[in-house]
């Protein structure tokens, strides 16, 4: 997964940079996700695109992002409240993950009156000492503006320090709920996609949707009638017959028969994932 705000930062692994594998790894994964799509300019994910591919260049590419949902304030889970809570608000980001710009460039979007920010390294557990310093900074925000602020977290870190964040009272903590954005769309995409023959992914990676693409591939594969049912009944004999090769681990009989079934699905073939498994354990043991 790349972070489209920060695709490669200062180009170092941990600890001297960001990066937790270099960008020759891209060239042993099965796919790679750019994630916050939504917050660049399309030129910035085309290069980041570009940057990927040359590692690799059949490799798929998707674009995610995360979708403010609602808020809670803290402890009350149960009880959301809508995104216009914090219209004309002075508020405090305090974050401590791996990209903090992602919160504060959403909570920024929502008519706020001021926003401040406090960054902290990703996976900072909260000290006694964070919470003195944060309410420091609440004071100083309240006598600015005459005004109560409000503190705003991640799911993230309220779930990770959700007790010693209630510190903070009597400052409302405000907890900021996300939905993942297309995962129907993502899969049928990377169903698609994983069906093509490898000589064919570079073309049609290009198509950014599940709708688009299957137009292409019918365009450039569709053939008529009577072309497509023998197709469906060769893929259906392949599955039939389908075992283990002495020549290949576990991993690449998995993958093999997956892209069998995901071609067999583009012929409207679709087979129960237990039938699947089944048919994966007894090709194994015929090997």
């Amino acid at each position: 997964m790349v972070n489209a705000l920060s695709p490669w930062g200062n180009h170092h692994l941990i600890p001297f940079g960001p990066l937790r594998e270099p960008l020759t790894a891209f060239s042993r994964v099965d796919a790679a996700v750019i994630h916050h799509a939504d917050m660049v300019p399309d030129q910035s994910l085309s290069v980041i695109e570009s940057t990927i591919l040359e590692k690799n260049r059949f490799l798929p590419v998707y674009r995610s992002a995360m979708t403010p949902s609602h808020f809670f304030k803290a402890p009350n889970i149960s009880s959301p409240l809508t995104l216009g809570v914090l219209s004309e608000k002075i508020v405090l980001c305090v974050s401590a993950i791996g990209s903090p710009d992602s919160l504060v460039q959403r909570i920024e979007t929502m008519g706020l009156s001021y926003v401040d920010r406090l960054d902290y390294s990703d996976h900072h557990q909260f000290q006694p000492e964070d919470i003195r310093m944060i309410k420091a900074r609440l004071e100083d925000l309240k006598n600015k503006f005459s005004s109560k602020p409000t503190v705003v977290v991640t799911e993230k870190d309220y779930d990770r320090d959700s007790e010693i964040l209630l510190g903070l009272d009597p400052f409302d903590v405000l907890v900021l709920c996300y939905k993942a954005q297309r995962r129907a769309e993502l899969k049928a995409r990377s169903t698609l996609l994983m069906a093509l023959p490898n000589e064919h992914k570079l073309k049609f990676n290009s198509y950014k949707d599940a709708k688009t693409l299957m137009q292409a591939i019918e365009n450039r594969f569709g053939g008529n009638i009577a072309t497509k049912k023998t197709q469906k009944n060769l893929l259906k004999r392949q599955y039939e017959n389908f075992v283990a090769s002495s020549t290949e681990v576990i991993e690449q009989t998995y993958k093999r028969l997956q892209k069998l079934i995901s071609q067999m699905e583009m012929y409207g073939e679709v087979i129960p994932q237990e039938e699947i498994n089944q048919k994966f354990l007894r090709s194994l043991s015929q090997e």
